[in-house]
Protein backbone atom coordinates (compact mmCIF):
# COMPACT_ATOMS: atom_id res chain seq x y z
CA UNK A 1 0.00 0.00 0.00
CA UNK A 2 1.48 3.34 -1.07
CA UNK A 3 1.74 6.41 1.13
CA UNK A 4 -0.87 8.13 -1.05
CA UNK A 5 -3.34 5.28 -0.50
CA UNK A 6 -2.82 5.41 3.27
CA UNK A 7 -3.38 9.16 3.22
CA UNK A 8 -6.60 8.69 1.25
CA UNK A 9 -7.92 6.14 3.77
CA UNK A 10 -7.13 8.43 6.70
CA UNK A 11 -8.81 11.33 4.92
CA UNK A 12 -11.90 9.21 4.29
CA UNK A 13 -12.09 8.11 7.94
CA UNK A 14 -11.70 11.73 9.07
CA UNK A 15 -14.56 12.72 6.76
CA UNK A 16 -16.72 9.94 8.23
CA UNK A 17 -15.99 11.15 11.78
CA UNK A 18 -16.76 14.72 10.76
CA UNK A 19 -20.12 13.65 9.33
CA UNK A 20 -20.89 11.66 12.48
CA UNK A 21 -19.91 14.58 14.72
CA UNK A 22 -22.04 16.99 12.69
CA UNK A 23 -25.00 14.60 12.87
CA UNK A 24 -24.71 14.20 16.66
CA UNK A 25 -24.43 17.99 17.02
CA UNK A 26 -27.62 18.49 14.97
CA UNK A 27 -29.48 15.94 17.11
CA UNK A 28 -28.31 17.56 20.37
CA UNK A 29 -29.29 21.05 19.16
CA UNK A 30 -32.68 19.70 18.07
CA UNK A 31 -33.23 18.12 21.50
CA UNK A 32 -32.30 21.36 23.28
CA UNK A 33 -34.68 23.34 21.07
CA UNK A 34 -37.49 20.81 21.58
CA UNK A 35 -37.01 20.81 25.37
CA UNK A 36 -36.99 24.62 25.46
CA UNK A 37 -40.21 24.84 23.45
CA UNK A 38 -41.83 22.09 25.53
CA UNK A 39 -40.87 23.83 28.78
CA UNK A 40 -42.48 27.05 27.54
CA UNK A 41 -45.63 25.18 26.51
CA UNK A 42 -45.78 23.44 29.90
CA UNK A 43 -45.74 26.81 31.64
CA UNK A 44 -48.57 28.04 29.41
CA UNK A 45 -50.64 24.90 30.07
CA UNK A 46 -50.08 25.20 33.83
CA UNK A 47 -51.10 28.88 33.81
CA UNK A 48 -54.27 28.16 31.84
CA UNK A 49 -55.16 25.20 34.05
CA UNK A 50 -54.50 27.21 37.23
CA UNK A 51 -56.86 29.98 36.10
CA UNK A 52 -59.53 27.43 35.16
CA UNK A 53 -59.22 25.67 38.52
CA UNK A 54 -59.43 28.99 40.35
CA UNK A 55 -62.69 29.80 38.53
CA UNK A 56 -64.05 26.33 39.35
CA UNK A 57 -63.20 26.64 43.04
CA UNK A 58 -64.62 30.15 43.14
CA UNK A 59 -67.89 29.02 41.55
CA UNK A 60 -68.16 26.02 43.89
CA UNK A 61 -67.60 28.21 46.93
CA UNK A 62 -70.15 30.78 45.80
CA UNK A 63 -72.75 28.12 45.02
CA UNK A 64 -72.34 26.67 48.51
CA UNK A 65 -72.71 30.10 50.10
CA UNK A 66 -75.80 30.79 47.95
CA UNK A 67 -77.33 27.49 49.08
CA UNK A 68 -76.73 28.33 52.76
CA UNK A 69 -78.19 31.79 52.25
CA UNK A 70 -81.29 30.43 50.51
CA UNK A 71 -81.88 27.88 53.27
CA UNK A 72 -81.72 30.70 55.80
CA UNK A 73 -84.29 32.73 53.83
CA UNK A 74 -86.65 29.75 53.64
CA UNK A 75 -86.39 29.17 57.39
CA UNK A 76 -87.01 32.86 58.11
CA UNK A 77 -90.16 32.65 56.00
CA UNK A 78 -91.22 29.51 57.84
CA UNK A 79 -90.63 31.24 61.18
CA UNK A 80 -92.84 34.18 60.22
CA UNK A 81 -95.63 31.92 58.95
CA UNK A 82 -95.56 29.58 61.96
CA UNK A 83 -94.24 31.54 64.95
CA UNK A 84 -95.75 29.11 67.47
CA UNK A 85 -94.34 26.07 65.62
CA UNK A 86 -97.86 24.61 65.34
CA UNK A 87 -98.15 23.12 61.87
CA UNK A 88 -99.91 20.20 60.29
CA UNK A 89 -97.63 17.13 59.94
CA UNK A 90 -98.28 16.77 56.21
CA UNK A 91 -97.58 20.44 55.64
CA UNK A 92 -94.38 20.15 57.71
CA UNK A 93 -93.18 17.14 55.66
CA UNK A 94 -93.95 19.07 52.51
CA UNK A 95 -91.93 22.00 53.84
CA UNK A 96 -89.02 19.74 54.77
CA UNK A 97 -89.04 18.25 51.27
CA UNK A 98 -88.99 21.72 49.78
CA UNK A 99 -86.19 22.75 52.14
CA UNK A 100 -84.05 19.74 51.25
CA UNK A 101 -84.82 19.81 47.54
CA UNK A 102 -81.66 19.57 45.46
CA UNK A 103 -79.36 18.36 48.23
CA UNK A 104 -81.11 15.20 49.43
CA UNK A 105 -77.93 13.15 49.01
CA UNK A 106 -75.89 15.45 51.21
CA UNK A 107 -77.95 16.16 54.33
CA UNK A 108 -78.13 13.92 57.36
CA UNK A 109 -81.19 15.19 59.21
CA UNK A 110 -83.38 18.25 59.90
CA UNK A 111 -84.22 18.67 63.59
CA UNK A 112 -86.72 21.18 65.05
CA UNK A 113 -86.23 22.38 68.66
CA UNK A 114 -88.56 24.45 70.78
CA UNK A 115 -87.29 27.24 73.00
CA UNK A 116 -86.67 24.82 75.84
CA UNK A 117 -84.38 22.59 73.80
CA UNK A 118 -86.88 19.81 73.30
CA UNK A 119 -86.90 18.04 69.93
CA UNK A 120 -90.30 18.61 68.32
CA UNK A 121 -89.69 16.98 64.97
CA UNK A 122 -87.02 15.09 62.98
CA UNK A 123 -86.89 14.68 59.21
CA UNK A 124 -86.70 12.10 57.68
CA UNK A 125 -88.98 10.26 60.07
CA UNK A 126 -87.61 7.50 62.27
CA UNK A 127 -84.04 8.65 61.51
CA UNK A 128 -81.52 9.20 64.28
CA UNK A 129 -79.12 12.08 63.45
CA UNK A 130 -75.50 10.97 63.06
CA UNK A 131 -74.38 13.74 65.43
CA UNK A 132 -75.47 15.10 68.78
CA UNK A 133 -77.43 18.16 67.56
CA UNK A 134 -78.47 19.15 71.10
CA UNK A 135 -74.95 20.46 71.81
CA UNK A 136 -75.18 22.78 68.82
CA UNK A 137 -78.67 23.95 69.86
CA UNK A 138 -77.28 24.99 73.23
CA UNK A 139 -74.69 27.18 71.49
CA UNK A 140 -77.30 28.66 69.13
CA UNK A 141 -79.80 29.39 71.93
CA UNK A 142 -77.16 31.47 73.72
CA UNK A 143 -76.14 33.39 70.59
CA UNK A 144 -79.65 33.44 69.09
CA UNK A 145 -78.29 34.06 65.59
CA UNK A 146 -77.43 31.97 62.58
CA UNK A 147 -74.99 29.27 63.47
CA UNK A 148 -72.42 27.31 61.46
CA UNK A 149 -70.45 24.54 63.07
CA UNK A 150 -68.69 21.26 62.53
CA UNK A 151 -69.28 17.99 64.30
CA UNK A 152 -67.85 14.51 64.39
CA UNK A 153 -70.23 11.52 64.28
CA UNK A 154 -71.75 10.35 67.53
CA UNK A 155 -69.58 7.43 68.62
CA UNK A 156 -72.59 5.73 70.23
CA UNK A 157 -74.49 5.57 66.93
CA UNK A 158 -74.48 2.77 64.37
CA UNK A 159 -72.49 4.14 61.40
CA UNK A 160 -70.65 2.79 58.44
CA UNK A 161 -66.86 2.96 58.19
CA UNK A 162 -66.99 6.00 55.91
CA UNK A 163 -69.47 7.87 58.12
CA UNK A 164 -67.28 7.34 61.18
CA UNK A 165 -64.52 9.39 59.56
CA UNK A 166 -66.76 11.99 57.96
CA UNK A 167 -67.30 15.46 59.38
CA UNK A 168 -70.72 17.05 59.49
CA UNK A 169 -71.64 20.61 58.71
CA UNK A 170 -74.31 21.94 61.07
CA UNK A 171 -76.45 24.89 60.01
CA UNK A 172 -78.59 26.42 62.76
CA UNK A 173 -81.34 28.99 62.21
CA UNK A 174 -83.27 30.59 65.14
CA UNK A 175 -87.07 30.74 64.99
CA UNK A 176 -88.78 33.84 66.42
CA UNK A 177 -92.23 35.00 67.35
CA UNK A 178 -93.70 38.20 65.84
CA UNK A 179 -92.43 40.15 68.87
CA UNK A 180 -88.88 38.84 68.22
CA UNK A 181 -88.86 36.42 71.12
CA UNK A 182 -86.82 33.24 70.58
CA UNK A 183 -89.20 30.33 70.00
CA UNK A 184 -86.89 27.54 68.91
CA UNK A 185 -84.52 26.55 66.10
CA UNK A 186 -84.06 24.40 63.04
CA UNK A 187 -80.73 22.56 62.84
CA UNK A 188 -79.70 20.87 59.63
CA UNK A 189 -76.72 18.51 59.48
CA UNK A 190 -74.87 17.75 56.24
CA UNK A 191 -72.08 15.40 55.27
CA UNK A 192 -69.37 17.99 54.62
CA UNK A 193 -67.46 15.94 52.05
CA UNK A 194 -70.72 15.18 50.19
CA UNK A 195 -71.61 18.89 50.07
CA UNK A 196 -68.22 19.84 48.66
CA UNK A 197 -68.20 17.21 45.95
CA UNK A 198 -71.83 17.85 45.00
CA UNK A 199 -71.17 21.47 44.15
CA UNK A 200 -68.03 20.96 42.15
CA UNK A 201 -68.54 22.23 38.64
CA UNK A 202 -67.27 19.27 36.63
CA UNK A 203 -67.05 15.54 37.38
CA UNK A 204 -63.70 15.50 35.59
CA UNK A 205 -62.24 17.68 38.36
CA UNK A 206 -62.01 14.63 40.60
CA UNK A 207 -59.64 13.02 38.12
CA UNK A 208 -57.28 16.01 38.08
CA UNK A 209 -57.30 17.10 41.70
CA UNK A 210 -58.36 16.54 45.29
CA UNK A 211 -60.80 18.82 47.10
CA UNK A 212 -59.65 20.04 50.52
CA UNK A 213 -61.28 22.33 53.08
CA UNK A 214 -59.48 24.13 55.91
CA UNK A 215 -60.71 26.36 58.74
CA UNK A 216 -59.48 29.73 60.03
CA UNK A 217 -56.59 28.07 61.90
CA UNK A 218 -55.66 26.23 58.67
CA UNK A 219 -56.69 22.91 60.16
CA UNK A 220 -57.84 20.39 57.59
CA UNK A 221 -61.60 19.81 57.73
CA UNK A 222 -62.08 17.72 54.60
CA UNK A 223 -59.48 15.54 52.91
CA UNK A 224 -59.70 12.35 50.78
CA UNK A 225 -57.47 10.63 53.35
CA UNK A 226 -59.05 10.52 56.80
CA UNK A 227 -55.65 10.53 58.56
CA UNK A 228 -55.02 14.09 57.32
CA UNK A 229 -58.22 15.53 58.84
CA UNK A 230 -57.62 17.71 61.91
CA UNK A 231 -53.93 18.32 61.14
CA UNK A 232 -52.32 21.64 60.25
CA UNK A 233 -52.09 21.99 56.49
CA UNK A 234 -48.52 23.29 56.76
CA UNK A 235 -47.42 19.77 57.69
CA UNK A 236 -48.44 18.50 54.25
CA UNK A 237 -47.98 21.50 51.98
CA UNK A 238 -44.77 23.44 51.39
CA UNK A 239 -44.87 26.51 49.17
CA UNK A 240 -41.79 27.44 47.12
CA UNK A 241 -41.97 31.05 48.39
CA UNK A 242 -41.62 30.58 52.13
CA UNK A 243 -42.16 34.30 52.87
CA UNK A 244 -45.58 34.49 51.25
CA UNK A 245 -48.75 33.51 53.11
CA UNK A 246 -50.44 30.62 51.35
CA UNK A 247 -54.10 31.68 51.62
CA UNK A 248 -53.98 35.44 52.17
CA UNK A 249 -55.96 36.63 49.13
CA UNK A 250 -59.66 37.43 49.65
CA UNK A 251 -60.30 36.81 45.94
CA UNK A 252 -58.57 33.44 45.80
CA UNK A 253 -55.37 32.60 44.00
CA UNK A 254 -53.24 29.73 42.74
CA UNK A 255 -49.64 28.67 43.28
CA UNK A 256 -47.30 25.70 43.01
CA UNK A 257 -46.28 23.73 46.08
CA UNK A 258 -44.87 20.40 47.19
CA UNK A 259 -47.55 18.25 48.82
CA UNK A 260 -46.87 15.34 51.14
CA UNK A 261 -49.12 12.49 50.01
CA UNK A 262 -48.33 10.05 52.79
CA UNK A 263 -45.48 7.61 53.46
CA UNK A 264 -43.11 10.55 52.92
CA UNK A 265 -44.05 10.71 49.21
CA UNK A 266 -43.70 14.30 47.98
CA UNK A 267 -45.59 15.46 44.92
CA UNK A 268 -45.32 18.69 42.96
CA UNK A 269 -48.84 20.12 42.78
CA UNK A 270 -50.87 23.10 41.61
CA UNK A 271 -53.02 24.65 44.35
CA UNK A 272 -56.12 26.75 43.62
CA UNK A 273 -58.08 28.19 46.56
CA UNK A 274 -61.00 30.47 47.39
CA UNK A 275 -62.51 31.50 50.75
CA UNK A 276 -65.90 30.15 51.88
CA UNK A 277 -67.85 32.54 54.14
CA UNK A 278 -70.92 31.34 56.01
CA UNK A 279 -72.19 32.93 59.19
CA UNK A 280 -69.28 33.93 61.35
CA UNK A 281 -67.02 31.30 59.79
CA UNK A 282 -64.41 31.82 57.11
CA UNK A 283 -63.03 28.64 55.66
CA UNK A 284 -60.89 28.03 52.60
CA UNK A 285 -61.66 25.59 49.82
CA UNK A 286 -58.81 24.38 47.67
CA UNK A 287 -58.17 21.94 44.86
CA UNK A 288 -54.81 20.14 44.85
CA UNK A 289 -53.92 18.92 41.34
CA UNK A 290 -50.72 16.89 40.70
CA UNK A 291 -48.46 18.74 38.29
CA UNK A 292 -47.69 15.51 36.41
CA UNK A 293 -51.38 14.88 35.67
CA UNK A 294 -51.93 18.42 34.43
CA UNK A 295 -49.14 18.25 31.88
CA UNK A 296 -49.46 14.53 31.16
CA UNK A 297 -51.32 14.98 27.81
CA UNK A 298 -48.74 17.53 26.68
CA UNK A 299 -45.82 15.30 27.67
CA UNK A 300 -47.32 12.30 25.88
CA UNK A 301 -47.72 14.38 22.73
CA UNK A 302 -44.22 15.82 23.17
CA UNK A 303 -42.53 12.44 23.58
CA UNK A 304 -44.48 10.99 20.66
CA UNK A 305 -43.52 13.93 18.44
CA UNK A 306 -39.93 13.87 19.69
CA UNK A 307 -39.63 10.13 19.07
CA UNK A 308 -41.07 10.49 15.56
CA UNK A 309 -38.77 13.43 14.77
CA UNK A 310 -35.66 11.67 16.10
CA UNK A 311 -36.58 8.55 14.16
CA UNK A 312 -36.96 10.63 11.00
CA UNK A 313 -33.63 12.39 11.64
CA UNK A 314 -31.86 9.06 12.23
CA UNK A 315 -33.35 7.65 9.02
CA UNK A 316 -32.26 10.76 7.06
CA UNK A 317 -28.75 10.65 8.58
CA UNK A 318 -28.42 6.90 7.96
CA UNK A 319 -29.65 7.33 4.39
CA UNK A 320 -27.27 10.25 3.81
CA UNK A 321 -24.32 8.35 5.24
CA UNK A 322 -25.20 5.30 3.18
CA UNK A 323 -25.46 7.44 0.06
CA UNK A 324 -22.19 9.21 0.92
CA UNK A 325 -20.49 5.84 1.53
CA UNK A 326 -21.74 4.43 -1.78
CA UNK A 327 -20.82 7.61 -3.61
CA UNK A 328 -17.37 7.61 -1.99
CA UNK A 329 -16.93 3.96 -2.88
CA UNK A 330 -17.90 4.67 -6.48
CA UNK A 331 -15.46 7.58 -6.63
CA UNK A 332 -12.71 5.43 -5.10
CA UNK A 333 -13.33 2.69 -7.65
CA UNK A 334 -13.26 5.24 -10.44
CA UNK A 335 -10.03 6.68 -9.05
CA UNK A 336 -8.52 3.20 -8.75
CA UNK A 337 -9.51 2.39 -12.32
CA UNK A 338 -7.93 5.66 -13.40
CA UNK A 339 -4.71 4.83 -11.52
CA UNK A 340 -4.63 1.31 -12.96
CA UNK A 341 -5.09 2.67 -16.47
CA UNK A 342 -2.31 5.20 -15.90
CA UNK A 343 -0.09 2.43 -14.56
CA UNK A 344 -0.79 0.24 -17.58
CA UNK A 345 -0.10 3.17 -19.88
CA UNK A 346 3.20 3.86 -18.14
CA UNK A 347 4.13 0.17 -18.21
CA UNK A 348 3.36 -0.02 -21.91
CA UNK A 349 5.33 3.16 -22.51
CA UNK A 350 8.29 1.85 -20.50
CA UNK A 351 8.10 -1.46 -22.34
CA UNK A 352 8.12 0.30 -25.69
CA UNK A 353 11.05 2.45 -24.63
CA UNK A 354 12.90 -0.62 -23.36
CA UNK A 355 12.38 -2.45 -26.61
CA UNK A 356 13.42 0.64 -28.51
CA UNK A 357 16.62 0.96 -26.47
CA UNK A 358 17.29 -2.79 -26.77
CA UNK A 359 16.79 -2.55 -30.50
CA UNK A 360 19.19 0.37 -30.74
CA UNK A 361 21.85 -1.34 -28.63
CA UNK A 362 21.35 -4.71 -30.34
CA UNK A 363 21.78 -3.20 -33.79
CA UNK A 364 24.69 -0.96 -32.79
CA UNK A 365 28.08 -1.88 -34.46
CA UNK A 366 29.78 -0.93 -31.19
CA UNK A 367 30.23 -3.91 -28.81
CA UNK A 368 27.97 -3.10 -25.83
CA UNK A 369 26.42 -4.82 -22.87
CA UNK A 370 24.19 -3.66 -19.95
CA UNK A 371 24.15 -4.84 -16.33
CA UNK A 372 21.60 -4.19 -13.56
CA UNK A 373 22.22 -3.06 -9.98
CA UNK A 374 22.90 -6.70 -9.04
CA UNK A 375 25.73 -6.84 -11.60
CA UNK A 376 23.85 -9.32 -13.79
CA UNK A 377 23.96 -8.96 -17.58
CA UNK A 378 20.58 -7.94 -18.96
CA UNK A 379 21.68 -7.02 -22.51
CA UNK A 380 24.58 -8.38 -24.67
CA UNK A 381 24.49 -7.12 -28.25
CA UNK A 382 25.48 -8.93 -31.39
CA UNK A 383 28.70 -6.89 -31.85
CA UNK A 384 29.82 -7.88 -28.36
CA UNK A 385 29.13 -11.57 -29.15
CA UNK A 386 31.22 -11.34 -32.34
CA UNK A 387 34.03 -9.54 -30.48
CA UNK A 388 34.25 -11.85 -27.48
CA UNK A 389 33.05 -15.12 -28.93
CA UNK A 390 30.51 -15.47 -26.16
CA UNK A 391 26.88 -15.51 -27.16
CA UNK A 392 24.09 -13.56 -25.45
CA UNK A 393 22.57 -16.82 -24.16
CA UNK A 394 25.77 -17.56 -22.25
CA UNK A 395 26.04 -14.16 -20.68
CA UNK A 396 22.45 -13.03 -19.94
CA UNK A 397 21.53 -13.35 -16.25
CA UNK A 398 25.12 -14.02 -15.15
CA UNK A 399 27.91 -11.94 -13.68
CA UNK A 400 30.54 -13.37 -16.04
CA UNK A 401 30.85 -10.30 -18.26
CA UNK A 402 34.45 -9.83 -17.09
CA UNK A 403 35.68 -13.19 -18.45
CA UNK A 404 36.01 -12.23 -22.11
CA UNK A 405 38.23 -9.32 -21.09
CA UNK A 406 40.13 -10.51 -17.99
CA UNK A 407 41.63 -13.78 -16.88
CA UNK A 408 40.88 -13.14 -13.20
CA UNK A 409 37.74 -12.01 -11.40
CA UNK A 410 37.68 -8.26 -11.16
CA UNK A 411 35.12 -5.47 -11.54
CA UNK A 412 34.69 -3.71 -14.79
CA UNK A 413 34.06 0.00 -15.21
CA UNK A 414 30.30 -0.71 -15.49
CA UNK A 415 30.35 -2.48 -12.10
CA UNK A 416 32.15 0.40 -10.42
CA UNK A 417 29.77 2.96 -11.96
CA UNK A 418 26.71 0.97 -10.74
CA UNK A 419 28.21 0.97 -7.21
CA UNK A 420 29.40 4.60 -7.53
CA UNK A 421 32.79 3.28 -6.38
CA UNK A 422 35.20 6.11 -7.31
CA UNK A 423 37.98 4.60 -5.21
CA UNK A 424 37.66 1.37 -7.15
CA UNK A 425 37.96 3.30 -10.41
CA UNK A 426 41.16 4.88 -9.19
CA UNK A 427 42.47 1.52 -8.03
CA UNK A 428 41.73 -0.49 -11.16
CA UNK A 429 41.75 2.18 -13.82
CA UNK A 430 43.97 4.92 -12.34
CA UNK A 431 46.37 4.80 -15.26
CA UNK A 432 43.51 5.21 -17.73
CA UNK A 433 42.82 8.73 -16.49
CA UNK A 434 39.18 7.88 -15.66
CA UNK A 435 37.28 10.65 -13.86
CA UNK A 436 33.69 11.45 -12.90
CA UNK A 437 31.64 13.30 -15.50
CA UNK A 438 30.65 16.84 -14.64
CA UNK A 439 27.52 16.65 -16.82
CA UNK A 440 26.13 13.17 -16.18
CA UNK A 441 24.42 12.88 -12.79
CA UNK A 442 25.01 9.71 -10.75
Amino acid sequence: MTLFSKFKILLYKAAQLRILFASVTVVILFLLLALTVNNSREKDIVNIFSRQQLVNVQNTSKRMMDVFSQIGKNIDLFSRLHPDLTIDEKELDSYYKMLSSGWEDTFDAIVMFDAGGNIKNVYPKNVVPSINVSEHFNVLSKQQKRYLGLALPDASGTLGSKQKHDRYLVLGYPLRKPNGEFSGALLISFSLSAVLHKYRQRPADDELGELWLIDEQQKILVHPRWAFVGNDIKKFLKKSDEQASMFSSENGDNFEAVVLQGDKIKQRSIISYYPVKAGDKKWTMLVVAPYSKVISPLRKTFFYTLFSSLLLIIIVIATSMSFAYKEGKRLRHREERKRLKERRDWQEKLLREKKTIEGIIEGSPIPSFVINNKHKVILWNRACSELTGHSADEMLGTGNHFKPFYSVTRPMIADLIVDSDMDGLSKHYGTKNVKKSEKVVG
